[in-house]
């Protein structure tokens, strides 16, 4: 029996829950290491088996998780030799990321089905694992895919798309299957980053014919399958999507721009920015909508690494909302009309919310001035 066979029987213990079947197993595979010449693992696996004070099967299934890279090399695109995927070993230590509550929802209800894919199967309401992911860029879907893949303690295969489509005839479905036979191999998670790149619509007429075979080739792969493999896909343009593709996925989830109480979130996962003073985050997260959830982090670091080299570690809140600003493309050219073409901003934005004394308190002047300035603004207009 193979080391991959040996290792599926182990997993199939481990879901089970049998110790007793999983410790025999877990023998049987350092016995096959030793004779294959990987002693060093063959010793870790059984240094886990003996110490019976610590073995549990989540201890058990972690400590063997790099077992997946040294199974096999990662396939590779002929031509190139360049790797066609990646392989990230779960983390215990991953957050839930933030996304909106009706999409946490679903994706928990996607990992207990596929955790309890056995039982359900067994009830004649089998699983197919697998989901696609799709919106605007920077909104968190390789970060969801990290953290599905953590969830059930499997690695995560990201195909390199820069890899698998090749500019040589045949090679990009050659290269898909290689990738599909390697995930098949061995329980994991495979993810397809910007789908589109590989399954455009075929009723595209400026598509030539050899991409929409790659189309054919990656829904037959994907039919092909096991089980044991759960597929996610990831798109930021589904429009450009093949139709066939949606209907290989079951569950299909619209991961779009964050809401109010998401960008609140993201704020506040920075204690300097949260503590500047009260409601501080409330107004950025009024002022960053249509910003990305990637966009709103690198405005936070930018202004989190401006306080500690130029501002005694004190968060320059004039810098933050400018940062804002100017990723929401609004570029302020003219230094000595800064203050006033952000004063005039923010008073655009919500003049509600952004009162002259809200305005005062946020960029640290006077009221005279931002009166002052408001009343300059007037008289440009």
């Amino acid at each position: 029996m193979s080391n991959n066979e040996l290792l599926t029987q182990l997993i199939s213990f481990g879901l089970k829950g049998d110790k007793v079947a999983f410790a025999r197993q877990a023998s049987k595979l350092a016995r096959s290491y030793d004779s294959t010449g990987m002693p060093e693992l063959a010793t870790v696996i059984r240094e886990v088996i003996q110490n019976k004070s610590t073995f549990n099967l989540q201890k058990m299934s972690r400590g063997t998780s790099s077992v997946f890279e040294k199974l096999e090399s990662l396939p590779v695109d002929l031509e190139t030799k360049f790797d066609l995927a990646d392989v990230t070993q779960p983390s215990t230590k991953m957050k839930a990321p933030l996304l909106k509550d009706s999409t946490l929802k679903k994706i928990r209800e996607f990992l207990v089905f596929t955790e309890r894919a056995s039982e359900l199967k067994e009830a004649g309401l089998g699983v197919t694992s697998s989901m696609i992911l799709y919106g605007p860029p920077g909104c968190g879907k390789t970060l969801a895919s990290k953290y599905i893949a953590s969830c059930l303690n499997l690695p995560l295969l990201t195909a390199r798309c820069d890899s698998l489509v090749s500019s040589y005839l045949g090679s990009t479905s050659k290269n898909i299957r290689q990738l599909f036979e390697y995930a098949s191999k061995t329980p994991c998670v495979l993810f397809l980053d910007e789908l589109d790149a590989l399954a455009k619509a075929r009723d595209d007429h400026h598509e030539l014919g050899e991409l929409k075979r790659v189309v054919v080739s990656l829904l037959q792969n994907i039919d092909n399958l096991p089980e044991g493999t759960i597929l996610i896909a990831a798109s930021n343009h589904e429009n450009l999507l093949d139709s066939a593709v949606w209907r290989r996925f079951e569950y299909r989830i619209p991961i779009g721009l964050p809401d109010l109480e998401v960008r609140k979130q993201l704020f506040g996962q920075f204690p300097d920015i949260k503590d500047t003073y009260e409601d501080f985050v409330d107004d950025l997260a009024e002022l960053s909508s249509d910003l990305n959830c990637s966009f709103i982090e690198q405005c936070c670091l930018r202004s989190v690494r401006h306080a500690l080299v130029y501002n005694n570690k004190k968060i320059d809140t004039r810098f933050l909302v400018e940062a804002i600003f100017e990723a929401k493309g609004i570029i302020f050219d003219e230094e000595q009309d800064l203050l006033l073409n952000i004063v005039t901003k923010l008073r655009e934005h919500n003049p509600k919310r952004f009162t002259i004394r809200k305005i005062a308190k946020i960029l640290g002047l006077s009221i005279a001035k931002v009166s002052r300035l408001t009343k300059d603004h007037r008289g440009i207009l």
